[in-house]
């Protein structure tokens, strides 16, 4: 398979596996990080490649094996590794700020794990991966005022929720 072919068949899969990516990792670098890696395997391979009749579930699952794998050697990696001798703490406030924001970020994450498909889809979409909306609708059949107006239903859904899970953490102290 010569590059013009490669880049015909494969480049336009980029936006769906970067949603793949993210929804594995929820980090923009490491989804940036994976997908990159997919595209370099599947270079590696694509004399092979001829043979394939769906590109982008092939892709897909050449990226979540890929990311499985990197899951599974990071936790082997980790099984004996205790800190090092000369390990430099930051201060104790820099170490309360950093858990703090750690966990209203995991909280940012399981509130809009509970929101409607759609409206879940919909800010990942625009709001994590900044996409148009004139993709978002595109891609799931409806007009650009039907995808603004969820966005704002779960925009003001996720900020109602996460106003009352800090109001809830800061009543526990």
């Amino acid at each position: 398979m010569d590059a013009c072919e490669f880049k015909r068949r494969f480049l336009p899969l980029n936006r769906s596996l970067y949603r793949v990516a993210w929804s594995l990792t929820h980090n923009v670098q490491d989804a940036e990080d994976l997908v990159q890696e997919t595209y370099c395997r599947l270079w590696r391979k694509r004399n092979d490649l001829s043979s394939i009749d769906n590109d982008e579930a092939y892709c897909v699952r050449l990226l979540k094996n890929f990311y499985y794998d990197g899951r599974r050697m990071a936790s082997a990696r980790e099984v004996d590794v205790g800190p090092p001798d000369n390990l430099q703490l930051p201060a104790t406030d820099d170490v309360q700020r950093d858990i703090e924001r750690t966990e209203a970020a995991q909280a940012l994450h399981r509130i809009i794990g509970t929101l409607p498909d759609r409206q879940r889809d919909i800010i990942t979409r625009r709001d994590l991966c900044d996409e148009s909306f004139a993709e978002i609708a595109t891609d799931l059949q409806m007009p650009e005022g039907s995808v603004r107006a969820l966005l704002s239903r779960a925009r003001q859904k996720l900020k109602e929720r996460f106003l009352k899970w800090m109001n809830n953490d800061n009543t526990r102290d």
